[in-house]
């Protein structure tokens, strides 16, 4: 069943985004009467369609019974070639991401001047559109693009990610701080980060650890690491 995004209640009707009319008419041509899923305010509803003027409502029969994830989880991801970078959100959506942080490193190539709006509303509905695939309850939010240097560790597991075997490996990590509710991962380029900014992350209170023997790119550490916790904080 086709699940959507409503932002207004109206009585016992939820508008659903106008974004989505085009598809539930002429992608799915879909009727009046038809149910659907709805999502208001991180719960779902089972509804049916009502077309009234130029907006589509669902009507609710029944809240829907759904399970949310028991941790928040951050990752501040280093720009990447676009069409990496969205895959990675699109994938980090379905594993439950709640919040992605683009970040410029000094071995960032993707430049984006004076189109960083239009590249997070992009990125916003790509990740939409992966919630309601997913049948998420609610919708990652992009954040703006930063520097690296401007991150902060704020939850209560920062971690950083590295090629260097010496620091500890995220297994065991992740098996000590099992029942934190937040944790923000931070990946790095292609090149990885600079000696300089994994010092930088480590004085503000990341903990540097890396993924074992193999050398994952970007995109692959960035899903790796979302899918590793995802299963280590569901099995709890």
């Amino acid at each position: 069943m086709q699940r959507y995004f409503s932002n207004k209640k109206e009585d016992n009707k939820l508008l659903i985004d106008p974004m989505d009319n085009n598809h539930i008419k002429n992608v799915m041509r879909m009727n009046e009467k038809d149910e659907v899923e709805i999502i208001y305010e991180n719960k779902a509803y089972l509804c049916e369609l009502l077309f009234i003027d130029s907006n589509i409502y669902g009507e609710i029969i029944k809240e829907i019974d759904s399970i949310s994830n028991n941790y928040e989880l951050i990752i501040a991801m280093a720009l990447i070639k676009n069409d990496k970078f969205d895959w990675f959100i699109q994938k980090a959506t379905e594993l439950g991401v709640s919040k992605i942080i683009p970040i410029k490193t000094s071995r960032t190539i993707v430049k984006y001047d004076g189109k960083e709006e239009k590249k997070i509303e992009r990125w916003q509905k790509i990740a939409k559109e992966a919630a309601e695939q997913s049948k998420r309850n609610d919708i990652p939010t992009i954040e703006s693009i930063i520097d690296i240097k401007d991150l902060e560790a704020t939850a209560s597991v920062n971690l950083v990610t590295n090629v260097n075997q010496e620091a500890v490996l995220i297994n065991t990590i992740l098996n000590k701080y099992v029942n934190s509710d937040k944790i923000l991962i931070v990946i790095g380029p292609e090149g990885g980060l600079s000696e300089q900014e994994v010092e930088l992350l480590k004085e503000k209170g990341f903990k540097e650890t890396y993924f074992g023997n193999n050398v994952l790119r970007a995109e692959t550490a960035g899903i790796y690491s979302a899918a590793l916790i995802k299963y280590k904080y569901t099995e709890v």
